[in-house]
């Protein structure tokens, strides 16, 4: 706002902080990123565009399952590309959670932003219609198909032991199940086929809690042969809607000062784990046998395929064979891997790069990566 200080009256607002006077001309970012500029309180400002440069950081980004649409957001706005016709067909204010269901739906978490409140959105980029769906809670993420939130049981409100898990429907707000930790609580993530991903330090109560009550759904994986390191993680795979566990594995990780660079992603019948040292271990989900290893992280995989794409330094993608561990193919793109999926329709991998740019790249044995679609 501007305000008077002799009178402390208000003469104009502004919905983005970036803004500055000289006399009555006023400079202002405008929601496109670009600068609007002319004499205060003129209906009529002149538009200058900025060129676009690399994303320093990333909130959320998704393509669709079908690689026809991509949404992204940076902490300043969000925007929704249509790749087939390489034409943006949105852009708004920020998201910190999108994902796309079959259907080209998609579902997002609007932050605070701009003078609107948070909301929970539903878009179908079919039609263009947008439907606002569960209340949005700053303390509820979405995760996966559903909505998480930790509610903590003690005064002091830490998430870190004596927490009750709540998942709700993320279109209604409906609660589906509770889970309650009385100690640690485990790290949760989402995945595309309707789950959700808890791993918890094996050392701690809460992990052996449940691998006593998870039975026959619960293998243990080792790095050595004929040996089983104590350290490590408990994974736990459950149904989002239901709460039940699918799976239960048991990996070896060595504890250490970077814990809270490791991760846990699950691709269909493989999950692969980022440890401490920027290794990365892809484990079997039926069995846990170790299939390989490789340094970075992984940003896309397909169990289907076979395939795993990660990235280790700034411009590249590599693809792994998730059976072998063994490299399969090495692309290099002009700036950094921001989000990828596999379009096995397309027989693809999308990535989308800091530049804003999506490359398509071919799997193994039907050509070679190619700069497409939307910039």
């Amino acid at each position: 706002m501007l305000i008077d200080p002799s009178t402390g009256t208000a003469s104009a607002g502004f919905k983005l902080d970036s803004m500055d006077l000289y006399g009555t001309q006023l400079a202002s970012e405008n929601e496109k990123g670009g600068v609007s500029t002319g004499e205060l309180g003129s209906q009529k400002m002149e538009q200058a565009d900025l060129p676009v440069g690399p994303m320093m950081s990333m909130e959320a980004a998704a393509f669709s399952p079908d690689g026809h649409f991509l949404a992204y957001s940076s902490k300043a706005r969000s925007s929704i590309w249509d790749l087939n016709t390489a034409k943006r067909v949105a852009l708004m204010r920020p998201f910190r959670e999108v994902r796309f269901d079959d259907q080209n739906v998609m579902h997002a978490q609007y932050q605070q932003a701009n003078r609107k409140p948070g909301a929970n959105f539903q878009v179908d980029l079919k039609t263009g219609k947008a439907t606002e769906a569960a209340k949005y809670a700053i303390d509820q993420f979405q995760r996966s198909d559903v909505l998480v939130t930790f509610q903590p049981q003690e005064k002091s409100g830490s998430i870190d032991s004596n927490v009750i898990l709540q998942v709700a429907d993320q279109a209604t707000g409906a609660q589906l199940w509770t889970r309650r930790y009385p100690h640690a609580t485990p790290i949760v993530r989402g995945a595309d086929d309707s789950s959700l991903v808890l791993f918890t330090d094996l050392r701690d109560d809460t992990a052996l809690d449940d691998a006593k009550h998870a039975g026959a759904k619960l293998v243990k994986s080792s790095d050595t042969k004929s040996a089983w390191i104590s350290q490590g993680l408990l994974i736990e795979i459950v149904d989002s809607h239901t709460g039940e566990l699918k799976r239960a594995i048991q990996v070896p990780a060595l504890p250490g000062s970077g814990e809270v660079w490791r991760n846990v992603a699950l691709y269909g019948g493989y999950v692969v784990v980022r440890g401490i040292s920027n290794n990365s271990v892809i484990y079997r989900l039926s069995d846990g046998a170790r299939t390989g290893a490789f340094w970075g992280r992984s940003i896309a995989g397909d169990s289907t395929l076979g395939l795993i794409a990660a990235t280790n330094n700034d411009q590249e993608t590599i693809l792994y064979d998730a059976a072998t561990g063994k490299e399969v193919k090495r692309v290099t793109l002009d700036q950094f891997p921001r989000a990828a999926r596999f379009i096995p329709a397309k027989n693809a991998l999308l990535v989308l790069t800091a530049s804003q740019s999506v490359y398509t790249i071919d799997l193994p044995g039907s050509g070679h990566a190619v700069v497409a679609q939307a910039k």
